[in-house]
């Protein structure tokens, strides 16, 4: 699934992010526990397998907490009333009336007040590895032994916050099971999530909570869910919550990591997830299966230890960034799309899809897709719709149909323009925002014209051996141009003594070293000197010609005839228009 858009609301002067995905018959609210961030979570497998099955059977709202993620920072810590006002916020924004609310952990008081005192808005009330009040603020409420267990326990919570951002420290607390990559990615989200004095104040706070008055208030269906062995809360301070909630069921699984969805209790979590579904929906669906028919390619350049050592790290980094260049033009071009590159080599993947193999050219597709939705202002109606209900990414796929179609469609522009700032303005990643930017400015301004550097590097150009030199001149053929033209050339290099047959056939230039062809068009002797100078635009051929550094026999002409075929490569072209 792919990740959704934030989107901010704002309360009191302060912004809270949030997200919708799925298009379920109920709407669901996580209330997330101690620490959240809306963008990383996609990033990490279990979690975003989580919030997909969620998201399957409802529409799923997700937010941070003001002081955490990507939500405003505040320079105090709100009470479980305003937490729950943030709520109400969210769900006004995302057009909800009423929705089934899902506290977990932390996030599991402020959803019982929510419920308590809030009930038009509160559909039914799911709380995971919760709680109404913990042993160190109340010790009468549980057994000794618990309150000592859950002392231990403290202590590690407190070391974890002395040293924040340490994953390893944070799994004890939240996930033992966790593997050494996993905490080290744990660690860096903790630290995106939360500022060490927020962590600490969060943790303070929570220890102080107290919502057992409240309890008896909440008259919605509750479903109270906890691990048997959770390290965190333990199973008891769930059991004493769901007592006090009058016809609240509780149930419980075998498991210690309180992040239920990481982890070694990951392969169990669609246990607690069919509870959930269960609950929420009356019926559990079967999984629908994650597996799709891929196709994989892996390129590799040949001998890359040795070459890297030839050519120099300058050299070597130019060869690379064309290489995954031409990867990527290619892989595209046939529909796939570059999953890695991985040093010298790239990892590609494509469709197995076969309705995808062969698709009809951008324009003409666009033009379809315009017949078969009613035309170009009729999109544009929907799209605004979309728009105004923040569908950026819906928009810019769908607007992307007329501007192919119809380029000069001044309407199509103005809002794809529109839509592309606002996924660039909401985009984290420099290199995507960049791209936003650039076609939006593309599409109000056009394509840039300006002075045009050299597609050579000198440095990369004296760097190649003859091998990898005669292969860049192979890069630069205009195939299109060349393809009724047939030359054969002998190089002779009298500094080296080097000798290269070089041959343009079929819209393709080939060459093999160390030999030269019985019947030449021209024979070029020259130092690997002259031919850097001229190829990089430093002389002329008839400049080094008349200096005698390069003798052409019988004469220019098949040479001339060659240079020209080559390309330049330009480097303002459209990226979003035909």
């Amino acid at each position: 699934m792919q990740p959704p858009t934030t989107q901010y609301v704002e309360r009191d002067g302060v912004s809270i992010a949030y997200q919708v995905v799925g298009d379920g018959p109920v709407d669901l609210v996580l209330s997330p526990g101690f620490i959240s961030h809306l963008d990383l979570a996609w990033t990490d497998p279990g979690t975003s397998r989580l919030l997909a099955r969620l998201a399957s059977f409802s529409r799923l709202i997700l937010y941070d907490k003001p002081g955490t993620g990507l939500s405003d920072p505040i320079p105090h810590l709100p009470t479980l009333e305003e937490r729950g006002a943030d709520i109400e916020a969210v769900l006004d924004a995302a057009g909800s009336e009423r929705a089934v609310l899902f506290g977990v952990s932390e996030g599991g008081p402020t959803a019982v007040v929510l419920a308590a005192t809030r009930p038009e808005r509160v559909a039914s009330l799911i709380l995971y590895g919760t709680f109404a009040v913990l042993p160190s603020s109340a010790p009468e409420a549980y057994a000794p032994e618990v309150l000592e267990r859950f002392t231990a326990e403290t202590g590690d919570v407190r070391d974890a916050i002395k040293h924040w951002g340490d994953g390893a420290r944070l799994a004890r607390v939240f996930a033992p099971s966790l593997g050494e990559r996993q905490m080290r990615i744990w660690g860096t989200f903790a630290r995106a999530a939360a500022s060490p004095r927020m962590a600490e104040a969060l943790i303070r706070t929570v220890m102080q909570i107290d919502v057992r008055d409240v309890l008896a208030s909440v008259h919605v269906p509750t479903l109270v869910l906890h691990l048997e062995g959770d390290r965190t809360i333990p199973v008891e301070a769930g059991q004493l919550l769901a007592a006090g909630i009058p016809d609240a069921r509780f149930v419980t699984f075998p498991g210690d990591d309180h992040v239920f969805w990481l982890g070694q209790m990951r392969a169990r979590a669609d246990e607690v997830l069919d509870e959930v579904e269960g609950f929420v929906t009356g019926a559990v669906q079967a999984a629908t299966p994650d597996r799709v028919l891929t196709t994989l390619m892996f390129t590799d350049i040949v001998g890359s230890t040795s070459r890297a050592a030839e050519l120099g790290d300058s050299a070597w980094r130019a060869l690379l960034e064309r290489h995954d260049a031409l990867v990527q033009g290619v892989v595209n071009e046939h529909g796939g799309r570059v999953v890695k590159h991985i040093g010298d080599g790239a990892l590609s993947a494509f469709d197995g899809n076969p309705a995808t193999l062969h698709p009809l050219p951008p324009q003409d597709s666009a033009k379809r897709y315009l017949e078969f939705m009613g035309g170009a202002d009729a999109v544009l109606h929907k799209a605004r719709e979309a728009y105004d209900r923040g569908e950026y990414r819906w928009v810019a796929e769908v607007v992307n149909h007329v501007v192919f179609a119809e380029p000069q469609n001044q309407a199509a522009r103005a809002l794809q323009a529109d839509t592309l700032e606002q996924l660039g303005y909401q985009s984290e990643a420099g290199t995507w925002r960049n791209l936003y930017l650039t076609g939006a400015q593309e599409l109000r301004d056009g394509t840039l014209d300006l002075p045009l550097p050299s597609s050579a590097s000198p440095d990369a150009i004296k760097a190649m051996s003859l091998d990898l030199f005669f292969n860049y001149l192979g890069v630069r053929l205009n195939g299109v141009k060349a393809g009724d033209v047939r030359l054969a050339l002998n190089w002779v290099f009298t500094d080296s003594g080097e000798q290269v047959a070089l041959l343009l056939s079929n819209g393709a230039l080939s060459h093999v070293l160390g030999r030269t062809h019985e019947v030449a068009d021209a024979t070029v002797t020259l130092t690997r000197a002259a031919l850097n100078r001229f190829i990089l635009g430093e002389s002329s051929l008839d400049d080094e010609a008349k200096a005698g550094e390069i003798t052409v026999e019988p004469d220019l002409a098949a040479l001339d005839q060659l240079l020209a075929l080559l390309d330049e490569f330009s480097l303002w072209f459209n990226i979003i228009e035909p």
